[in-house]
């Protein structure tokens, strides 16, 4: 059973699991997301490594929010990139910080 912390997981053991942990230069973290994900901060996150990057830099406000934490889950897990993709892109749009128009404008 795991336990959600901030920006990671805590299994019975105690042991964590962290984002900042997962510094490997694993194959998952250079791969292209789906489409290009643009954030109202003028950002746009192309792949698996620009996701996280920007989740790292996410306030502890936000970082505790449910759908951040399921985008959390699914990149420690190395989960699906469409299925990891889709949760960053609810949860920008849950904090209003997904620029929809910009990616409406690119397809």
């Amino acid at each position: 059973m795991l336990y959600r912390v901030s920006w990671g997981l805590i299994d019975k053991s105690g042991a964590r699991c962290h984002l900042v942990g997962m510094l490997r230069p694993a194959p998952y973290l250079t791969r292209k997301l789906p489409r290009p994900i643009h954030t109202k901060d003028g950002g746009t996150l192309r792949t698996v490594l620009d996701a996280r990057t920007y989740m790292l830099g996410l306030s502890k406000a936000r970082e505790f929010r449910t759908q951040w934490q399921r985008a959390c889950e699914l990149l420690l897990a190395e989960a699906d990139i469409a299925a990891f993709s889709a949760a960053v892109e609810l949860a920008l749009f849950y904090d209003a910080k997904l620029d929809a128009a910009a990616m409406r404008v690119e397809r």
